[in-house]
């Protein structure tokens, strides 16, 4: 996986700007419509990283960065952060009532180990909610920048999900056509940017660049919910399925 930008993981600014990327705030949104306000039980969120989704004070958040989960309790004051592999948690059979697992299972080698590791932790009539990476054909360069081992058809998801004792109820579109188009064209940008600039050159923009991102990533957020409002279930780039255990 390529971190063109690990080196600012820490500043406050950059992460701020990273939690402002319109398709995070999109994805971010979208979950959060499938969890109460006051949620009952625990939530477990795998893969965390520096960006949680979920801001619930009975949360558990974790990561196989051991630097990313102290980042995210330095930065966020949060307790429950847990270093851990998603494929051997180290928790109880049952504990959760709700697991989040967001654009995560791409990145990981044994999906299936995953997806048997959810449906243990949680409890009966739990919720398992999974965003992920959509159609093998659109998988392309920005795949490979950020990690993907593989896109998903939604059939393959409802396997893994029924395998591990999971029923799938409800299937949303997260991202269409636009932010594929977008994190291509990105990444090329990005990749080409890198060969010219030296890690210990790279440094964290302006506090006024940092505004005009975040202001751009808002009003660009817009235009990809309305294409989500139009665009076909399979033409979704990234998409959203919730599940109950049985």
């Amino acid at each position: 996986m390529t971190y063109a930008f690990f080196p600012f993981f820490s500043d406050k600014r950059y992460i701020a700007t990273k939690n402002s990327l319109y398709n995070y705030i999109i994805r971010k949104e979208t979950i959060l419509r499938e969890i109460p306000e006051e949620p009952s039980g625990i939530i477990l969120e795998l893969g965390t990283g520096i960006s949680p989704i979920s801001a619930h004070h009975n949360t558990v958040y974790t990561d196989l960065s051991f630097e990313a989960m102290l980042i995210l309790k330095g930065q966020n004051n949060i307790k429950n952060c847990v270093v851990a592999d998603a494929s051997h948690l180290p928790f109880k059979d049952g504990l959760f009532s709700y697991v989040v697992c967001s654009e995560v299972l791409e990145h990981l080698t044994d999906d299936k180990a995953v997806m048997k590791e959810v449906g243990r932790v949680l409890e009966k009539g739990g919720v398992f909610i999974l965003t992920f990476p959509h159609r093998h054909n659109y998988f392309a360069i920005d795949d490979r920048y950020v990690g993907h081992l593989r896109r998903y058809e939604i059939a393959e998801i409802m396997s893994l999900t029924k395998e591990a004792g999971i029923e799938v109820v409800r299937i949303r579109k997260v991202l269409g056509i636009i932010e594929k188009l977008t994190m291509i064209t990105v990444t090329k940008i990005l990749s080409n940017a890198n060969r010219f600039i030296k890690k210990e050159n790279r440094r964290t923009p302006s506090p006024l660049l940092l505004f005009i991102f975040r202001y751009i990533n808002w009003a660009y957020a817009f235009f990809v919910r309305m294409e989500r409002l139009v665009i076909p279930m399979r033409y979704a780039s990234v998409i959203l399925v919730k599940a109950v255990k049985n």
